[in-house]
């Protein structure tokens, strides 16, 4: 095998070079987000007496079971679906129960742009939060915080979730890209670094 070969920084750019040209493009960014627990959305009801607005027009915070807790019908699940379809749900749920005949439900989400991070300590030529994407993998992320530094213990990395650890040995995940975990909004990801203790 070729000695750059056996230069883990190099086999990871290599690895990250090679997948970026099978990446799609990133054109559906612009497409409405998926909501997720911990998201705030602002709910605004039309097509219903003003004296009811009240009862339902305000700011809601996603709950960590995915729902919003509503009046009148069971809290539909917003985690996982599109502020447009969200709101569709919405307006079905009240006709079906016969509360309204014909609500319009307007759910905003992002007049004030929610940033979603992963944080990425230690190896890593820039520490600190890199933004999160749907479908952002571990490795992705790593490229993200440009690259591993030069003592970057890859096959010791560390992913934070929940209060629980993961271990990856990002030199697999490297051969192997199929494996290579997809991160969620609030992960951490620390690499050690040889020679440095964390």
């Amino acid at each position: 095998m070729p000695s750059f070969l056996m230069n883990p920084r190099l086999l990871f750019l290599a690895a990250v070079f090679s997948a970026s040209l099978i990446v799609p493009s990133n054109s559906s960014f612009a497409d409405e987000a998926i909501l997720r627990a911990g998201d705030k959305i602002r709910l605004q009801i039309k097509g219903v007496p003003d004296e009811e607005k009240n009862e339902l027009d305000g700011d809601y915070t996603i709950s960590e079971d995915g729902t919003i807790p509503l009046p009148y019908i069971s809290d539909p699940r917003a985690a996982g679906a599109k502020p447009s379809l969200l709101a569709q749900a919405i307006a079905k749920a009240y006709q079906e129960a016969e509360i309204y005949t014909n609500p319009t439900i307007v759910i905003n989400f992002g007049d004030e742009r929610v940033v979603r991070q992963v944080t990425l300590t230690g190896g890593m030529k820039r520490n600190g939060p890199v933004e999160y994407r749907d479908g952002l993998t571990l490795i992705q992320a790593i490229s993200s915080a440009g690259g591993p530094s030069d003592f970057a213990k890859l096959k010791d990395v560390c992913l934070i979730r929940g209060g629980k650890s993961y271990s990856y040995n990002v030199e697999e995940l490297l051969r192997k890209p199929r494996m290579d975990p997809a991160l969620l909004p609030d992960d951490s990801i620390i690499i050690p670094e040889s020679g440095r203790k964390l």
